[in-house]
């Protein structure tokens, strides 16, 4: 849960795999993550209706993953518990227009971290 309340104050910039940054919006300080290389895409973006998440089967059937959105104050505002598909499509709902950050990570790890942008429906 404490890593979940850091990621929050963050926001992840750059780089799909490997090493990246999260930046404070506060104090602009930065700090080095690492994330595992996997074949993960998450499209279209930007996100009218609904949104894919395409992850590789054997990532999906070895672990529990887990997508979070979160807007630009870092409140949660999207969870998808565990992906059973390596294909999954996710419903927009009622989130209104605006850029949004997500992680996708196991209980260990994280696997990616970006940028979704939701457009006029």
């Amino acid at each position: 849960m404490k890593n979940l309340l850091l990621f929050t104050v963050f926001l992840y910039a750059n780089s799909l795999f490997g090493q990246g940054a999260l930046t404070d919006f506060k104090t602009g300080e930065s700090e080095e993550i690492e994330s595992e290389a996997h074949d993960v895409r998450i499209f279209p973006n930007p996100v009218v209706h609904t949104f894919i998440i395409e992850a590789e089967l054997n990532l999906i059937a070895e672990n529990k993953v887990r997508f979070e959105l979160y807007d630009m104050t870092g409140k949660k505002v999207l969870q998808v518990e565990q992906l059973t598909q390596p294909v999954e499509i996710v419903e927009r709902g009622h989130l209104p227009k605006g850029f949004y950050s997500y992680i996708l990570k196991t209980s260990e790890k994280v696997i990616k971290t970006g940028k979704l942008i939701f457009s006029e429906f």
